[in-house]
């Protein structure tokens, strides 16, 4: 199958790779809500990562055991843990960057805000793009949650994904989201002809760190890809802005991020793939993610590599 660079999502892209259109599968998502919007500071940047996470919870799979394993990918065992384990799981795990001064492997008991009672997390300082994560991760697994977490790798995302299928058990779930929160910054960055990653997004924060958006159909053609079925591809948005709903700002918008890679992308949603591990996952590495040149400058079809 040959891939396209800046795919959007739809239901005949979806239908390629084996997926039935989203509203067919929401019956056997979960419907429970964990709101955590007190949890966060009442700015916009916090809000709407309280919605994200409030909608990425929602639309986890009813098929999880009663009491399920779960690893967290990026995650720094703050809020997360905290509440997937109130949401059924008996153990998590979290893997978080490397960085000074902390150790490799990490014990630690979390409490959610207000509570008393912790809850057991274990967490590796690791680099999922080039290390190896630990043998004892694989196969181990009835959950991965990698959220937020693509549009921050620059060097080999898929690898990410690998890593953590392989660490689910046959028959486990990985939930992966991508905010596409930069958007908006992109767009007017490209349109005067500046660098959007040196955009702050607000005071209070470093500067972004955003290296590509994911259209739907690319996230769920790296789960395709590896060895999983696609139960689920939804989008979503909190408040819509003005600007996309003009037609000719859309074709303007297109045109500008032609040689993007992203010229279709989904328009500043917060996109949430569900996909079940079916066997062990190969390494995928599609040419609309490295795309390679030959001596002419062309850009060469890579395919499928190891």
């Amino acid at each position: 199958m040959r891939l396209r660079f800046g795919s959007s999502i739809g239901d005949n892209m979806l239908k390629s790779l084996g997926i039935v259109s989203t509203s067919m599968t929401e019956r056997i998502m979960h419907d429970r809500v964990m709101d955590v919007r007190s949890w966060f500071p009442a700015t916009d940047y916090y809000t709407e990562h309280a919605d994200r996470l409030t909608y990425s919870f929602s639309h986890l799979p009813k098929a999880l055991p009663p009491s399920f394993k779960c690893l967290c990918i990026g995650s720094w065992g703050a809020e997360v843990p905290i509440l997937i384990a109130e949401f059924g799981a008996s153990e998590v795990v979290c893997v978080r960057a490397p960085d000074k001064n902390i150790p490799t492997i990490e014990r630690r008991a979390v409490r959610a805000p207000g509570r008393e009672d912790a809850f057991p997390v274990t967490l590796f300082a690791l680099d999922v793009e080039s290390d190896t994560l630990p043998v004892e991760l694989r196969d181990r697994f009835d959950l991965v949650l990698a959220w937020e977490i693509l549009e921050h790798l620059r060097d080999d995302p898929p690898r990410m994904i690998w890593q953590a299928i392989k660490c689910l058990r046959n028959g486990g779930f990985i939930s992966l989201t991508t905010p596409n929160a930069l958007w908006h910054y992109h767009t007017t960055a490209q349109l005067f002809g500046v660098n959007a990653l040196g955009l702050k997004l607000q005071p209070h924060l470093p500067f972004a760190t955003h290296w590509r958006l994911y259209s739907p159909w690319e996230v769920a053609d790296l789960c395709v890809h590896m060895n999983c079925e696609v139960i689920e591809v939804t989008t979503f948005l909190r408040t819509e802005p003005f600007s996309l709903k003009s037609r000719a700002f859309l074709a303007a918008l297109r045109w500008f991020r032609r040689a993007s890679g992203n010229g279709d992308c989904s328009y500043g949603q917060h996109v949430h793939v569900v996909a079940r591990k079916r066997g062990d996952p190969a390494p995928y590495r599609p040419e609309w993610l490295f795309p390679a040149t030959d001596e002419g400058g062309r850009t060469a079809h890579l395919g499928s590599l190891p």
